[in-house]
């Protein structure tokens, strides 16, 4: 379970947990979203990955992603075998 605590006083603590188990191609897409479907009312970054959406509304949102995908692709190796073809990366 992940938590979120912001410094706005009109969005309290939230917990939010989901899981998603991936096998094969997933149907992704990523676009850039208007202030008005983001809570900071500027622009962001909404990606889809499955029946998952992920709203980014600033940069460090997007580093904590790029740095949780990154620790991912370190583990292909022992979660998959050698030579296993699974990432592009």
């Amino acid at each position: 379970m992940s938590s979120f605590r912001s410094s706005d006083p009109l969005l309290p603590e939230t917990y939010v947990m989901t899981q998603m188990i991936c096998r094969g191609f997933v149907d992704h897409k990523v676009v850039v979203v208007d202030g008005h479907m983001t809570l900071s009312g500027a622009p962001g970054i909404r990606l889809s990955f499955g029946r998952i959406v992920i709203s980014l509304e600033d940069e460090e949102a997007l580093d904590a992603l790029i740095s949780a995908v990154d620790q991912a692709h370190e583990l292909v190796e022992e979660a998959f075998g050698l030579g296993s073809g699974s990432t592009s990366f």
